[in-house]
């Protein structure tokens, strides 16, 4: 949640993610979001897109005055219609400001295929 303090940030099974301007295509400055690494000594990079439209004015805010915004991962686990437990991922965009407080925004991969390049970055932290 938004405002909650710093202790419930995990911080083991966290990447940055960075930001850059691109022009859309009614001329448009806007900001694209995503996550570098190296798999197999191949640069990759994760496209992520907030869970909502109104999520890019939340991403906005967070990127205020600060570079250093994780993506974190909070695991999931839940019972289906027949009693199978599925687990699974969610991902927030968290940033600690210079008060101790921490403001997040949730956030997903854009593709199939980020999703996969995701998981295996996290997977070698």
């Amino acid at each position: 949640m938004a405002n909650e303090k710093v202790n419930d940030v995990n911080e083991n099974k966290s990447l940055k993610i960075l930001r850059e301007v691109y022009e859309s295509k009614d001329n448009v400055s806007r900001y694209s979001y995503f996550i570098k690494g190296v798999l197999r000594g191949k640069s990759v990079r994760v496209s992520l897109m907030p869970s909502d439209v109104s999520g890019y004015e939340l991403l906005d805010i967070l990127f205020l005055d600060n570079s250093d915004v994780r993506l974190d991962v909070v695991p999931y686990e839940i019972n289906d219609s027949n009693g199978a437990l599925i687990k699974g991922n969610t991902y927030l965009a968290r940033v600690l400001d210079s008060n101790g407080e921490v403001f997040e925004c949730p956030v997903k991969p854009r593709n199939k295929s980020d999703k996969y390049i995701l998981e295996m970055l996290l997977n070698r932290l």
